[in-house]
């Protein structure tokens, strides 16, 4: 036969203080995950799951000057005053050709260590668990115009499927929302 031993009221005290605490502490310090990145509207869904934990959110447009040509966004997140995220939007008269090459003639400032092509809300993408690249049509912009979005998530490390979704589906989102805001 077991027998079961009391816990003295001490014990039992401190176990539920501990857990009261944990159970606090995991809400109290957490961000709410923003609905918008620099006025382009965005899936908080498609947010989160790419955002590192931590207790404070940023989101701001960094001053550039001047700023980088054809730009029209540039957009930072941060976490706890680390860079989490980086979100760039570029207008051009007309679509650059080979975004593959363009992508391996400067491939540092597209945040891609291992680039897949693959296709994004109907577009040619180059995209890892770490960043995407695209180009999509904006005739608010022009008859050929284009926008180049370029996402990186500095919070990743290394690639896999199921980063690379993740992405993709944050990609998208964004897209849809930029063309919206852009675009008309």
């Amino acid at each position: 036969m077991r027998t079961i031993k009391w816990v003295g009221p001490a014990v039992a005290v401190a176990l539920i203080l501990l857990g009261g605490w944990m159970f606090f502490r995991e809400d109290a310090g957490s961000y709410a995950v923003p609905s918008e990145l620099c006025e382009v509207p965005v899936d908080s869904s498609t947010l989160q799951p790419l955002l590192p934990d931590g207790e404070e959110l940023e989101v701001y447009e960094p001053d550039v000057d001047p700023p980088p040509a054809a730009v029209i966004l540039m957009c930072r997140v941060h976490i706890d005053s680390e860079g989490a995220m980086a979100l760039n939007v570029r207008a051009f008269p007309a679509p650059s050709g080979d975004l593959m090459e363009k992508f391996r003639a400067a491939r540092s400032a597209y945040g891609i260590a291992n680039p897949h092509e693959d296709t994004i809300g109907g577009e040619y993408a180059i995209v890892d668990a770490g960043g995407s690249l695209l180009e999509t049509a904006c005739p608010g912009q022009g008859e050929e115009a284009i926008l180049e979005i370029n996402i990186k998530d500095f919070s990743v490390q290394g690639d896999s499927d199921e980063g690379r979704e993740r992405m993709k589906n944050f990609t998208e989102d964004f897209m849809n929302s930029a063309r919206e805001v852009y675009c008309r």
